[in-house]
């Protein structure tokens, strides 16, 4: 557990990190991909999407969509609407939430580390306790799917040059 000295008020600024882990711990088991934690991580700090596209080399649209993608993921886990103008306000209620839950028991969360579940459904069965049944897809999946991998953008230059190459 972190002390509370260290803890702090939850209406002070909460760092990229903090943020970062509490959003980790929202999150379990899901993970945030490289992408979608440079697009946290930079909003947070007030980047706008362009920016973030032009000082990491990506494409603005695809920067949209991962963002578009990462506060539906986040309102998922949160259980209330995310969006980059809003994701401070969320962890700092998170955080009160949590230290309301830990008043009445005396103890400070440990948001970096969340504890552990104390019974998860098994991994063949849903949490309503019905089975999963998964088809593998054929061809092009929706960009919802579960089977979907989000890839970088292809760089413009070097598809040139193969494309060049082929012919």
């Amino acid at each position: 557990m972190i002390s509370p000295s260290a803890w702090g008020h939850p209406s002070e600024n909460v760092n990229v990190e903090e943020a970062l882990a509490i959003v980790d711990s929202v999150l379990q088991p899901e993970r945030l991909n490289t992408v979608q934690e440079l697009v946290f991580c930079q909003c947070w700090l007030g980047q706008t999407y362009q920016d973030l596209a032009e000082n990491f080399g990506y494409d603005p649209d695809y920067i949209r969509v991962t963002g578009s993608r990462l506060w539906q993921m986040l309102s998922a886990a949160f259980g209330e609407k995310v969006t980059k103008n809003n994701i401070h306000s969320v962890v700092r209620q998170y955080i009160r939430r949590q230290q309301g839950i830990n008043e009445n028991s005396g103890e400070i969360p440990n948001l970096a580390e969340p504890e552990p579940e104390e019974s998860e459904p098994e991994e063949h069965e849903s949490a309503t306790g019905k089975p999963i049944v998964l088809e593998l897809p054929e061809g092009q999946v929706p960009l919802n799917s579960i089977f979907y991998i989000e890839r970088p953008p292809t760089n413009p230059c070097a598809t040139k040059r193969f494309n060049n190459l082929v012919r």
